[in-house]
């Protein structure tokens, strides 16, 4: 299971289109209609834990990391909050989390690109929770790669991660 996670405006899609190319993956995104639909979204995340040890896939954002940051910010709850069958889940599924994060000033130089309700309002507590969140996973022993699309060597080492994740 391989998840490209972070704020908008971080290069995701980018790098999720490059690896996939590259190593033959399925792209796989939450459907945006069950973003906002607790019941739908639990169903499409316990779908996809089941479906991912099948198919070589790689996630553009998936709700068990995405929904920890922009629930409570954006919609003040997050749905997987005290849902023991969740806890583990990445372990369970030897997930491969590449966490795009380039500098505060990229992130937050969002142009005219259209955002989700919410997030130019709650840009900064956004990145500070993905912060959080992401070292929380790397600090109960998940695989965790840093993804700064501004150094030169940055797509190099997200593709030797996936590389090595899939030789697994």
């Amino acid at each position: 299971m391989i998840i490209v996670e972070g704020m908008d405006n971080t290069g995701k899609t980018t790098l999720v289109t490059l690896l996939a190319k590259e190593f033959n993956l399925r792209v796989r995104k939450t459907p945006q209609e069950y973003i906002t639909d607790p019941v739908k979204l639990l169903d499409w995340t316990n779908a996809e834990l089941e479906y991912v040890d099948n198919v070589a896939s790689i996630y553009d954002r998936f709700p068990l990391i995405s929904e920890e940051v922009y629930g409570p910010i954006i919609r003040g709850s997050n749905v997987f909050q005290g849902r023991p069958e969740f806890q583990g889940w990445a372990d369970k599924h030897s997930a491969l989390i590449i966490y795009c994060r380039p500098s505060l000033e990229r992130i937050l130089d969002f142009k005219d690109r259209e955002q989700m309700t919410g997030v130019l309002t709650h840009a900064k507590g956004l990145i500070s929770e993905y912060d959080r969140v992401i070292y929380l996973y790397r600090l109960q022993g998940c695989g965790v790669v840093l993804y700064n699309y501004t150094h030169f060597d940055a797509y190099q080492r997200a593709r030797s991660a996936v590389e090595q994740h899939l030789s697994r």
